[in-house]
Parts: C-alpha cells; structure tokens; sequence
C-alpha cells in the first residue's frame, strides 16, 4: 500500500460532502462512517469495517448524500489526521458545533465534567472562578455553569439524548449550607462523565425551530447506538494533591495562605455491548466518580485539626435498540445518576450536610419510514432529586462553658439547618415528521411535557443562640436542647419553619420547518409556537435562516431568529418559604438558681424575609441577528461569524418595602418583600474568526472570539437581586475624582464574570508511530480585563461620604493542556491504552479568581490513566 500524506489530498477530503458528514458526527477522517475495528492487516494496519443496520448517525448522513465529490484515483492513505476538535458541515446551521467521539476522548481534561469541552466553542463562556483551586472547587463534580452568547446561566436548553434535563428551580444558591436554599441544583439536573457521551452538540445562534425554550444556547450529549457486535472497553483515572503543583499569588500576601488543597480524585467507566438477537442490541455503561478533599478547621475550632469530605457521581445506563423491520426501530434508554456532595464548615461543629443531585431518566422512542415520511415518536420520564441532608437545629454557645471546648472564640456554633427536600418530575410526548414538499423538506413536531416541582423542609429547624455561662444554670427540662445544667440556657432560638411548596406546570409546542433551495440560496424558515399554564403566556418565535452558495467552497449565512426562555419557577417556590418568628426567654432566679423552662418561651417578633411575588410576568426572549462567512483557506477551511442578542424581559426582582430592625441589645435584621419584574436585560455583541485544516497525521482547530456584554442586573445569574432599578439609576458612588450613579459605573464596563472579552482556542492533534500514540494539545488564552469593582472603603464629599469604587485588572492568561494516549495491541483485539493528561503544561498562573484565604492558584496538573477496549 503507497502511503500518500499531502496537504491536496486533505483538502480534496475536506471538501467532500461525505467526509464533512462523517465529520460531523464525529468518526475518524479516514475511517468508513460507523466503522469498527476488527484486527491487523499483515502489515499491522488497523482494517474497519462498517456495522450493519445498527451504524450511527454518520451512516445515514453519507448514504442520504447523493451528490457526492468525485474524487477520481487516489492512493489510499493508510493514516489520515483526526478530525478537527468541532465541526459542523452545514453552512444554514451555522450556529451549530459537533464534538465528536474522537475529541471528547482527545481533549477531555480528566474532571469527568463534559462542559469543560465546551472551552474549545468561540461563544461559551465559564464563571471566573470555575479553575480555582480551591477545596470546594476540587471536590465539586457536577458540571460547570455556562453562559452561551451572553445568556444567563439559567438560560440554556440542556439535552440529554433527547430528553430535557433543565432545572427549573433558583440555580443561583452557592451555599450548601444555607438556611431555606439547597446548592445541589445546577442548570442541569441530569449529567454523564465523558466517557459515555457519544457526541456534544452546541447551538449558539440561528437555531432550528426544532429547539426551544432557551434564550441562550442548546447543549445536546448524545449517545450511541449498540453496535450489534460483543465489545467492552472501561477505564481507570486518578490524581491526587502529589500531582498537582500550586502558584502562590504574590498579591495576597503570605499571611493569606491556607494550606494547599489535599485530596484523591479518581474515576472508574467502562461499556460492555451485547448482542441479544440478530435484530436486537443492549448497550450497557457505568461511571463512579469520586472526590476525597481533606480540609482544616479553622485554627479557632479543634486547634486546627483536619477533616475529610466526599463527593460521589454514580451513573448507569442501559440502552437496547430492536429492528422491528427494516422500516421500524425501536429503542429504550434508562439512566441512574445519583449525586451526593459532603460539606463542613471550618467554623461549626457537627454539621455534616449532604447535598444531592442526579437522579433517574428514562425513555422509549420509535423511529419509522412510511413512504417518503420519515418520523419518530418518543416519551420520557426524568425524576431528580436536588435535595440535602443536615442537622435539623443550630446552637451558638458560649465557649466559657465547660463543656464548650472545641472552640476559642466568644462563642462556639453547632449544627445546622435541617434537610430541604426538592424533587423536579418531567414526563414528556414528543413527535416529529419529515417529508420532501414543493421541492424542498417540510419537518414539523409537537411536544408536551409535565414538570412537577416540589420543594420542603420536612421538620421545623431551630437556631438557638444567646446566653452566657453561670454555674447556677438550672435545666427545668432534662431534654430541652439550648440548656446544660450547670454551665449555660440559651435565650432566643429564630424559627425556620417547615414548609412545602408544590408546583405543577403544563406546557405545549409546536414547530413547523420548511427547506428551500433558491437557485444558489438555501432558505430554512421555520416558527415556533409555545404555551405554559405557569405564566399563561402564548409565545411564537420566528426562526429564519438563508446560505448563499457563491461557490462549490465559499458560503454566507445570515439569520434572523427569536427564542424564548423555558420556565423559571424559583420565584414562586420561594414564595412559600414561611416568615421567619423569633422566640425569646430569660432564667428565672430561683433559691440562687437561675432556672430555664422550655415553658418560658415568648414570641418576640416575625420577620418577612423571604417573601417574593410575581404576577402577569411575560416570559423572557432573545432577539438575534447573525451572520457567517465560510472560505478555504491555507488548504483548511475557514469561517468568520458575527452573533448579535437582544435579551429583554429577564426575570429579576426589586424589593418594594425594607426595613432595617435594631433589637435592644444592639443586633440588627431586616425585614423585606420583592417583588419579581420583568426589568432585567442583557446586550451581547460576538465576533469570532475560525479556522480547521489538516497535514499529514495533524489537525489543527484554531478560532479567536471578540465579544461586548451588558446587563442591566447587578450580577449574572440571579432572579433576586436585592436590587432596585430606580435606586439603581440614582445611586451615586465615587469613581477617580467623580461622583457617577452605579448605573453609569456599569455603562463603563463589561460585566466581568461569565463575559471574558477576547479569548482563542488553539487545538493540536496528531497520530504517531501507526496511531499508536495519539497527542492533543490545547492551547486557551483569556485577554485582560479592566473591571471596576468596590475598593471597601468610603469618601467623603461636601459632607457626605460615598462608597469608593476602583479599577482593578484581571491579567491576561494562556494555558497550555496536553494529553497523551499510547495504544498496545494484545491478542489482536485487545487494545490497553496508556493515558497521562498534564494540565497548565507550563505552570502559567491562570486568570481564575480565589478565596480569601488561599492565594494560590492552580498550576500543572497531571492525570495518570489506562484503558482498555475490545
């Protein structure tokens, strides 16, 4: 066999209909579209084969092209490079991005959090502080936040082959440990390690009518098809704080330093397929995931002493696949997620919360053929659980008393908030056709989906504090809990009452989507049309999309769409958190004794803290333009891409009545109510240039993004901000030399976090030594950022003294990831590959914020890995 390895043979490839289709979905360049590995040729050259009715979506995408290139006599090549790290071959879909297979498994940083694939995609941005090093942050494994064209992080449709796995509850709660707020909910209820997704789809402009309720972008894991064929693989990763070297931030000052992070990470994941019948196929998965981070106290609770806390993703999966005839398939899917996510304060004794997340998807579908009508049915059902776990009452002590002796400080607390339960059911129907019509494609689809959402503290939690020590304390009650005889009886407790809240919510779509070829123009038209008995609007978003074939290579899009946000309950459900009561008692002198009865107990007052209401709320939207231009070049293809929004309606809150209460003995609460508006808003600019070729056994992915983004909110993300507009606009602030209103201060600067203003992406893959080794290497860099940010302090001017704000720069940083994946073949099918992921290969320091107390940031990191596959 001639071995051929020159660029014209890559950009004849590049240009073939066919291989851009495979390249979408995500095979090996160079590979038979759905094609396995079976063995050796004498010469040791790996051969494929392509599977039978069972081939994946490449399969159906080469064979329905029927114009495909010519491309004469060739040599055969016996080892093309990879494909590039994303793609997407159709220019009216030009919002759209593919990362296959091969690159999730090249790039994948070794986290188990497939979103942080998503850092490769020109309009994906991630919170500032997503790398940190912190403990919290290392033993976090759910996956991160992301923002999609300037979209709020609530704002995204999050699919898991299929099936809707959107969080409808507040997701903007960070604190495990919060008195009526779980953290366990992230913008997706449902997730999968890497490992077992297929493909990642990302739209982030000129999206289908097909997908809705987002106002962001779309995010689809998909997953394969049983292979027909018995096969196995699983894998085993591991790191710990050995590997893992530290940068000290010279900024924060050596008195600032915790101790480095201590901790062992690894994951175990494997598939086995099964082939049942000839017609019928089970494909099988499991991944555990597991974080183990050892944390200290602070040095004024048990002298410092170090404690341990442990996070756990668990996911299972079946799914079978049944050739009823050659014109009818029928497939299942069921996934188990559970999440659990240990959390312990460093300034609290026995308060142990355990945070839930995951839970349970199902679906069943059926694929048909009838005459020129291709359709498919599918129902799904997904339960998950974003609860917790903890102590049900808190106690602040006196750490005089004897007993008290944990703790130094004036007072020493205890416990915790008691458990939150919050479940969120979907069942969904979906439907969709498609059928050639008036020359063109006409698709069309319905859907309705259920979703329950139930939140409740299931056991009244009390907070007990006050009190001082005296020998003479008498405990009339044995039991009563804020009392030790002897030493000390607490005399107020606050009352976090339980609660339960319960929402139902009702929702319609329908879609209709005709395809058009004009001549040298493609037109893809398409309107959507959804209800919700929540809010009660009817809403109805254009999608418009054309692609103006200049010639065989260079194309422009352009697309004019409307999209609306999927329902956001979070308001609502709090809404029914009770109002907070305050008890008080004091000890009654008694023959010297100074005695405590849980009799003695009196209201002292009610605060309304966590009202909020909503009423004739519309639902929030984005309007878009955006355009794209597709060209080879360099033997590559290229592609420049501007996307404009316009995110209008977003759903904030503003309190309408705040008081601040001073109690006689000096402390302070506030008692307030909000109200949810429709007032927030978000504008976004982004620009990108991209580029992907191929030489020899090397591809290379490079794109560069330039984005503007402003919001109206005070932070991204919040449905309640405390935050009034009109005080918002007034409010003034002292800023180099002038008094500006907070409003004004914004209009200076982009919002900083989820908005990073110019980042590229640099992708490096290559096959050596006969495809043995596989290298990829990801080169990021995120420009410097000037943000205005509050200097703590206050000035005065003409006898009135402001809050000072100041400018502050967030360095510019490149980070350089390299993976390495070396492939030994036994017994002719048995591959056993060797895996080492080095992050921040050159020990770069990032541009990732940090804790307080732990300057430091996160530096080189290694995973060490095997894998096995047959």
């Amino acid at each position: 066999m001639t071995v051929v390895s020159t660029l014209s043979m890559m950009v004849v490839l590049a240009a073939s209909p066919a291989y851009a289709a495979v390249q979408a979905a995500g095979e090996p360049a160079g590979k038979q579209s759905g094609a396995e590995a079976i063995g050796k040729d004498q010469k040791g050259e790996r051969q494929t084969r392509p599977k039978g009715a069972k081939g994946g979506a490449a399969d159906a995408a080469v064979d329905d092209r029927s114009d495909s290139v010519d491309l004469g006599t060739v040599d055969v090549v016996d080892h093309l490079a990879p494909l590039p790290a994303y793609g997407n071959p159709d220019p009216l879909d030009s919002g759209a991005a593919v990362i296959g297979k091969d690159a999730i498994e090249a790039f994948d940083p070794g986290l188990g959090d497939a979103n942080q694939l998503l850092r490769f995609l020109p309009n994906v941005r991630f919170d500032v502080g997503d790398r940190s090093a912190d403990p919290e942050n290392i033993q976090d494994l759910r996956p991160s936040e992301i923002s999609i064209s300037g979209g709020l992080i609530d704002s995204n449709n999050f699919r898991l082959d299929g099936v809707g796995v959107n969080n409808i509850f507040d997701i903007t709660e960070n604190n495990p440990a919060a008195a009526d707020s779980t953290a366990g909910a992230r913008g997706q209820t449902i997730f999968l390690s890497p490992e077992l997704i297929e493909s990642l789809e990302v739209r982030d402009s000129n999206v289908s009518a097909r997908y809705g309720d987002f106002s962001g972008g779309v995010v689809e894991a998909k997953l394969r098809d049983p292979s027909g064929e018995w096969g196995a693989s699983a894998t085993v990763e591991y790191q710990n704080d050995s590997l893992v070297k530290y940068i000290r931030n010279k900024d924060a000052g050596e008195d600032a330093f915790d101790p480095t992070p201590n901790f062992n990470r690894w994951r175990v994941e494997g598939t086995l397929d099964i082939p049942v019948t000839e017609d019928f196929a089970l494909l099988t998965a499991f991944s555990t995931n597991r974080s183990d981070v050892r944390y200290r106290y602070a040095d004024f609770y048990f002298n410092g002493a170090s404690r341990q806390n442990q996070s756990r993703s668990d996911q299972f999966l079946v799914k079978g696949a049944y050739d009823i005839s050659p014109d009818l398939k029928l497939a299942a899917t069921v996934i188990y997620s559970p999440y659990e996510q240990e959390f312990t304060r460093d300034n609290m004794a026995d308060d142990m919360v355990v945070t839930k997340g995951g839970g349970l998807t199902s679906k069943l579908e059926l694929d048909g053929v009838s005459g020129r009508t291709d359709w498919h049915v599918q129902t799904s059902f997904v339960r998950a659980n974003m609860g917790r776990t903890a102590p049900t009452n808190s106690f602040s002590w006196d750490s005089t008393a004897p007993s008290i002796d944990f703790c130094t400080l004036s007072s020493c607390s205890t416990g915790g908030f008691g458990d939150i339960d919050q479940i969120q059911k979907d069942w969904s129907l979906l439907a969709d056709m498609s059928r050639p019509a008036f020359g063109g494609t006409f698709t069309a689809g319905i859907e309705t989906l259920y979703i329950s959402a139930y939140k409740a503290r299931p056991e009244t939690s009390l907070s007990y504090s006050r009190g001082a020590f005296n020998p003479a304390t008498v405990c009339a009650d044995p039991n009563d809990p804020a009392c030790i005889d002897g030493e000390i009886g607490l005399t107020r407790y606050n009352v976090n009452a339980a609660f339960e809240a319960d929402i139902d919510v009702f929702r319609q779509s329908a879609w209709i989507e005709q395809r058009q070829e004009f001549g040298p123009v493609e037109v893809r038209a398409g309107l959507r049309y959804s209800y919700e008995d929540f809010l009660g609007n009817h809403n109805i978003a254009p999608r418009l999309s054309a692609a103006w074939s200049i010639t065989d290579e260079v194309s422009l899009t352009t697309g004019l769409n409307r999209y609306y946000e999927g329902n956001f309950i979070g308001y609502a459900v709090r809404a029914a958190n009770p109002n907070t009561e305050i008890y008080t008692r004091a000890g009654r002198e008694e023959n010297g004794q100074l005695v405590f009865s849980p009799d003695d107990w009196s209201l002292y007052r009610v605060l309304n803290t966590t009202d909020f209401r909503g009423a004739g709320l519309d639902t929030p939207y984005s309007d878009e333009v955006t355009g794209a231009f597709n060209f080879p070049l360099f033997g590559g293809l290229g592609r420049l891409k501007a996307v404009r929004r316009w995110y209008d309606d977003q759903i904030v809150s503003a309190p309408r009545d705040y008081e601040i209460i001073t109690d006689p003995d000096g402390g302070t609460s506030f008692d307030m109510w909000q109200q949810a508006t429709n007032r927030g808003e978000t504008r976004f600019l982004g620009l990108s240039a991209e580029w992907a070729g191929s030489w020899r056994n090397h591809t290379l992915t490079m794109n560069a993004n330039w984005s503007k983004t402003r919001n109206n909110s005070a932070e991204l993300g919040s449905a309640f901000d405390t935050l009034d507009p009109e005080d918002f606009q007034t409010t003034p602030v002292f800023f180099e030399g002038e008094l500006l209103t907070l409003a004004q201060l914004q209009d200076r600067f982009n919002r900083a976090n989820y908005a990073d203003p110019v980042t590229a992406n640099v992708g490096l893959q290559s096959h050596w030594f006969g495809e043995r080794l596989e290298s990829a290497l990801w080169l990021s860099y995120v420009g410097s950022q000037t943000i205005a940010r509050d200097a703590r302090r206050s000035t005065e001017v003409d006898g009135v003294r402001y809050r000072v704000y100041e400018l502050a720069e967030r360095d510019a940083s490149v980070r350089v990831d390299l993976n390495l994946t070396y492939t030994l073949t036994l017994a002719g099918r048995h591959d056993v590959g060797i895996q080492a992921r080095i992050g921040n290969l050159f020990n770069i320091k990032p541009q990732t914020s940090f804790g307080s107390f732990t300057g430091y940031q996160e530096g080189r990191t290694v995973w060490l890995g095997l894998r096995y596959d047959f």
